[in-house]
């Protein structure tokens, strides 16, 4: 199968582990071991549960994300000794827990409440020694409640409901994260804790949330440029598969290599992918394209192998939303024109296609179809582009000439509905 992105010759759809990053202490060949990668989600998964549930960690005075990357090194070419040594101070630092008189133990709740919460490594771990479990639960049981420096409620201060809002968070340049493997791990352990602890669909997720870390410790410490970054990155964000993950906006991509796309739809429908829409027919002026062509190749590749290859990147909350985010990007990219091999009527055509830059469509002037089409013996009335009762009586006046009338209702009509009964009933029946 061809790997593919859009306007991306050099990726390979679904990256795995890369050449070796030369930042590392470990060579230019080096990749990190399997020993390696589970003291590293260890260390990632202790360091993120004091993030949020240490009471010393509420104020802020320790900058949390330097004590990761500082430490980080030191646990990769850690031995067993070393690491529970590391493993030690890493929980002693933020401080001493005092008794929480309020804390109620997580298991008081009904089963519902905590089914997304999963602590058990704290106790199954095996990296971790008796008395880090013990101190772990101890800080559980008397854990931070509130408002805390990194994350709070949106509903208001002192709420204790709501959206959470994330907060004080650093930023990092692109040039230092490619340079230094470590911030490049710090963003794994940040945007997976915040999932872990915060994302209230976690247990419905296709692929477990351990695995995911295991999976991408060794992606992002042997990354090789800013454009893998950024597409494992965002690749990252789906893997919650919900389509509000869509946000993850990287600038980088949508200036360097999906800042173009063409101005017609695709749906792919049993298998097949199809242009469902021209979205503006005076920029598709220019190209031979038609709703109903069958798109079988995108610049010589089957439209098959660029799903599958582009689909990690689109992950959504069910099916056809995953379908419909794919079908979306197909063609977003960065070159001016592309070339699509199409079935029409059953011919094959080999077709050049113009793409325009995305801003051109945020100020395109919209092009209406019309509300009603008069065909021989009946109307067709699209109810979603009507407005206003005056438009339904005259729209309605047209249409009693004809003796049938098909009402499209797949956009959600803006109009009374009575305003539309009153021309099928002589009078009231209230």
């Amino acid at each position: 199968m061809k790997k593919f992105l859009p306007q991306l010759a050099l990726i390979a759809g679904i990256i795995s582990i890369l050449l070796s990053s030369c930042n590392s202490p470990f060579g230019k060949s080096g990749e990190l071991s399997e020993k390696q990668v589970l003291k590293a989600s260890c260390y990632t998964k202790v360091w993120g549960f004091l993030k949020y549930y240490h009471p010393g960690l509420a104020n802020g005075q320790i900058d949390w994300d330097s004590v990761y990357v500082d430490l980080l090194p030191k646990v990769l070419l850690s031995n067993d000794k070393e690491f529970e040594l590391y493993m030690d101070n890493l929980i002693d630092l933020p401080g001493e827990i005092q008794q929480c008189e309020s804390c109620k133990s997580i298991y008081d709740h009904p089963k519902e409440w905590t089914r997304n919460l999963n602590l058990e490594w704290i106790t199954e771990h095996p990296l971790l020694s008796n008395n880090q479990i013990e101190d772990l639960k101890n800080i559980l049981d008397n854990r931070h409640q509130g408002k805390g420096f990194y994350v709070e409620y949106q509903w208001g201060d002192g709420s204790q409901s709501g959206p959470v809002k994330f907060i004080n968070e650093n930023s990092y340049s692109d040039s230092l994260v490619i340079a230094d493997y470590r911030y490049r791990i710090l963003a794994l352990a940040r945007y997976w804790n915040s999932a872990e602890y915060f994302f209230a669909y976690k247990y419905l997720l296709s692929k477990d949330w351990n695995t995911v870390l295991m999976d991408y410790i060794p992606i992002l410490f042997n990354e090789s440029s800013l454009l893998n970054y950024h597409l494992n990155i965002y690749r990252l964000a789906r893997e919650i598969e919900d389509s509000h993950s869509g946000g993850t906006y990287s600038r980088y991509l949508f200036e360097n290599y999906w800042d173009k796309k063409v101005p017609f739809d695709l749906r792919t429908i049993g298998g097949k992918t199809i242009v469902s829409e021209i979205t503006s027919k005076t920029l598709n002026s220019s190209n031979d394209i038609r709703v109903g062509d069958e798109i079988v190749l995108i610049d010589s590749i089957p439209v098959g192998d660029a799903i599958m290859s582009l689909r990690p990147y689109c992950l959504s909350s069910n099916k056809p939303t995953t379908n419909s985010a794919t079908d979306n990007h197909l063609l977003i990219g960065h070159s001016d024109k592309l070339t699509l091999s199409i079935l029409r009527s059953g011919n094959s055509k080999e077709v050049k296609v113009d793409r325009f830059p995305i801003k051109t469509f945020w100020t395109l002037e919209t092009e209406k179809d019309p509300i009603a089409t008069i065909y021989d013996n009946f109307v067709f009335i699209k109810l979603g582009m009507v407005e206003s009762k005056a438009q339904i009586d005259s729209i309605m006046e047209l249409a009693k000439e004809k003796p049938y009338i098909v009402f499209d209702l797949r956009d959600y009509p803006m109009f009374n509905a009575y305003d539309l009964e009153a021309h099928f009933v002589s009078e009231s029946r209230h």
